[in-house]
């Protein structure tokens, strides 16, 4: 009877799945950590970290530790993009930036961004996007340098790659900052350089990005916190939301608040919960299998190109990318490869499998969760059919009940090896 239970709860949990992805019906899901996942909108937030979602015309309240995450996040190429020393990415104009802070907001005074005039404290930046690639490829190449590069000076880069060490001594200022005699064109940054009296002036249209000195670490956020994704292209961290009759503000775990109205500039009727696409709350009851320590991993090429495990990333490198989405957390795997962790203690698996976006249509892959029950003695508990480019990624969910350890694999399917970026998006386990 409990077998079939679990039959009956995978099975609904692929048809919600199934549902959702039909044209017209497609509505963000909401994966909740002791139920199947329900198609929902958020409809608000309080200060305690209730989440109210609205499904099915009613009104349902989880607390954060009780939602493994909702919706999809999808990023922007248009810039100023702010990234914090947590990894948080800010979409909005660069009004002021000096040795203690940083304004931000809508340089045109129009209403045009999502932010209301903002301060961060300087300390909280790590990097500035300029100009955005175009490519989400070369985005997601920028921004992995721009987070994991340290160095005791700052770095420049201009349209070209090249690139140059200093330190940032102003930036240009915007809106309310700006002299009344600029001209459009005419904005410099100047960067100061060893030896050299004088700070360059570098034409802001020539500036992709900036990297700051390493910062000082941010310290540990204590209590809860969420991940918000928003159609403006942000994605912040955020420790603590407060709604004042129609201001909301984001107290943010890198230092900081961002406001906004709850009431939308374009669109009375548009409210800021509506400009929320994904929220992943820090949830207790879960483990990310990227953040899991000494994943046995091992991977047999089919010809000669030995591709590493991807952590929170594809195998190639890049954010992964699926369903015309940006996955926070997951795993990047090769064809023909498997990695093992400790189940004991957890009660099920879930993730969502496909081919990530750098496959385009191409490639195909089989993938399948074994469960060790007993020493050495392994069996199949989810296998898939061919899942190929461009296939919408489906929910797998595997109760581990008796099981020691887990095995993700990863088996050739079509054509060999080719563009098999197999992604399990939002590994977890769960307690």
């Amino acid at each position: 009877m409990k077998s079939i239970a679990n039959l009956r709860g995978i099975i609904s949990i692929l048809a919600v799945v199934a549902l959702a992805q039909v044209p017209g019906l497609a509505q963000p899901l909401a994966f909740p950590i002791a139920e199947a996942p329900f198609p929902a909108q958020v409809a608000g937030i309080d200060g305690q970290w209730n989440i109210s979602l609205k499904s099915a015309g009613k009104i349902r309240v989880l607390r954060a530790d009780d939602l493994a995450y909702w919706g999809a996040y999808r990023d922007v190429e248009a810039g100023p993009q702010l990234i914090l020393t947590d990894g948080s990415v800010v979409r909005s104009d660069l009004l002021l930036l000096n040795d203690k802070q940083l304004v931000i907001g809508d340089a045109t005074g129009l209403g045009r961004g999502l932010w209301d005039e903002s301060m961060l404290p300087r300390s909280a930046l790590r990097a500035i996007v300029w100009q955005p690639p175009a490519a989400a490829a070369e985005r997601d190449r920028l921004l992995a340098t721009l987070v994991r590069e340290n160095g005791n000076s700052d770095r420049l880069t201009l349209l070209g790659g090249e690139t140059l060490s200093g330190l940032l001594t102003a930036a240009p200022p915007a809106g309310r900052f700006a002299p009344e005699e600029i001209k459009p064109g005419s904005e410099f940054f100047e960067f100061a350089r060893p030896g050299q009296a004088e700070p360059l002036r570098i034409p802001s249209a020539r500036v992709v990005a900036i990297r700051l000195a390493q910062p000082v670490q941010p310290a540990a956020v204590s209590g809860m916190s969420a991940w918000l994704g928003l159609a403006d292209g942000s994605f912040v961290k955020v420790r603590k939301i407060t709604v004042q009759g129609d201001v909301v503000t984001l107290a943010l775990a890198a230092g900081g608040q961002l406001t906004t109205t709850l009431t939308g500039r374009k669109d009375a009727s548009r409210k800021f919960w509506d400009e929320i696409t994904c929220l992943e709350p820090a949830a207790a009851g879960l483990a990310w299998l990227s953040d899991l320590p000494g994943l046995g991993y091992r991977h047999i090429p089919f010809l000669s190109v030995q591709r590493p495990l991807g952590l929170d990333s594809c195998v190639l490198g890049s954010r992964l990318r699926a369903g015309g989405a940006v996955h926070r957390k997951g795993l990047g795997m090769p064809t023909a490869s498997r990695i093992a962790v400790r189940a004991a203690g957890y009660r099920r698996f879930e993730a969502q499998i496909a081919l990530d976006e750098a496959a385009g249509t191409e490639g195909s892959a089989i993938f399948k969760v074994l469960l060790e029950t007993a020493p050495g003695e392994w069996r199949t508990a989810f296998e898939s059919p061919p899942v190929r480019g461009g296939d919408r990624p489906r929910q797998v969910a595997v109760e581990l009940a008796g099981a020691s350890r887990i095995a993700l694999v990863v088996d050739f399917a079509e054509r060999g090896d080719v563009c098999d970026w197999a992604d399990w998006l939002e590994a977890r386990l769960v307690k």
